[in-house]
């Protein structure tokens, strides 16, 4: 699942930056940009991580590996 993630994060960011701007952009408007969309990302990663720790604890009660099956 994080794999995942990451591999749609790193997408996005290659897709942004493969676009050609003519204009130049200021300095802080870029800056307090990706602080803004680099806020969320701790958050979402702790979530993932503790959505896996439940499958793995559900996996281990019922005997069934889930991690293969839902994620």
């Amino acid at each position: 699942m994080l794999t995942h993630a990451r591999h749609i994060l790193q997408a996005s960011q290659t897709n942004k930056s493969g676009t050609k701007k003519k204009k130049k952009a200021d300095p802080l408007l870029m800056k307090s940009k990706i602080l803004r969309e680099t806020r969320f990302i701790p958050q979402l990663i702790f979530e993932m991580e503790q959505y896996e720790k439940f499958v793995i604890e559900l996996s281990k009660k019922s005997k069934v590996k889930y991690l293969t099956i839902i994620i």
